[in-house]
């Protein structure tokens, strides 16, 4: 099994997602859903954990609250981006 394989994605505060966990499985996953449902924010969620990218406000839930989008890998490490309200 390839250990660089992700485990989990959990979402807090970005787009439509108050507080999102998501378990993959090893190999390839798909998510689907109706329009306007958050598939895209779990991609803008992957991307601002890894290249720290959209920066600024545009991405968080409309309710507040700290930004957070942690990336669980299979061999145990993970990758955890988090910005509070005031930073």
């Amino acid at each position: 099994m390839d250990k660089s394989w992700i485990k989990s994605l959990t979402i807090q505060n970005i787009l439509s997602h108050k507080e999102t966990h998501l378990d993959f499985s090893p190999g390839v996953n798909m998510i689907i859903g109706a329009g306007g449902k958050g598939k895209s924010a779990i991609l803008h969620s992957f991307n601002w954990a890894c290249e720290n990218r959209p920066t600024g406000e545009k991405h968080r839930n409309w309710d507040g609250g700290e930004m957070v989008s942690k990336i669980t890998f299979m061999e145990g490490g993970c990758l955890t981006l988090s910005k509070d309200k005031q930073s």
